[in-house]
């Protein structure tokens, strides 16, 4: 679960990490106006129950941005989990479904006319990814990263996990692959896509 929470530019960010913190949060990244959180992570991975909880000043935008990547977004990426979890008939590392699941949050709705969200969704990951430290060298790519560190508590934290959702979500956009290739993809059935048309989602 993912949870925005804005205070007024007037309001100190520590005094609120403190009490946060003594709901039993932890503190996953810091700046002087954004603080995230999360509740269930563990060393053997994610329990049951995982809360994000981000903490920040009242933007304009920032609410709107939340919206659209974590449940316009989001809300497809964790259907393909279903898709896959229903018919994929063979064994996927968790990084390269993670990566098919994006493929297919993309090629969803870019198939249903919502190429000015999908725009917009570029924006967003293309001014975020450039804040998070790059936890690999440069001839090693966000998958293989993944894959290596996968299941280790390195990988749990909030700036790496960050940075190989931010990059496969960066990376599928360019690709423009269709809708019926992502479900393809994800599943041992011939699934076809609805008839394309325009759903205007607001």
């Amino acid at each position: 679960m993912n949870i925005l929470m804005e205070v007024p530019v007037t309001e100190n960010l520590l005094s609120y990490k403190e009490k946060i913190e003594n709901y039993g949060c932890l503190c996953m990244n810091e700046s002087s106006n954004r603080i995230s959180f999360n509740k269930g992570y563990t060393e053997n991975g994610f329990a049951r129950k995982v809360f994000h909880l981000h903490l920040r000043y009242c933007a304009d935008n920032a609410e709107y941005n939340y919206e659209l990547y974590f449940h316009w977004y989001n809300l497809i990426h964790e259907l393909g989990h279903i898709i896959i979890i229903f018919n994929f008939v063979s064994h996927l590392h968790p990084a390269e479904e993670e990566q098919l699941v994006n493929n297919f949050a993309v090629a969803y709705w870019q198939n249903y006319g919502e190429q000015e969200k999908i725009n917009e969704l570029k924006s967003i990951v293309h001014n975020t990814i450039n804040k998070f430290i790059v936890p690999t060298h440069e001839n090693i790519n966000y998958m293989h990263y993944a894959k290596e560190k996968w299941g280790h508590k390195e990988r749990n934290n909030f700036n790496n996990y960050g940075w190989f959702q931010f990059s496969s979500v960066k990376n599928v956009i360019s690709s423009n692959q269709s809708l019926e290739d992502a479900l393809s993809d994800m599943s041992s059935l011939r699934i076809q896509s609805q008839k394309k048309r325009y759903l205007n989602i607001k």
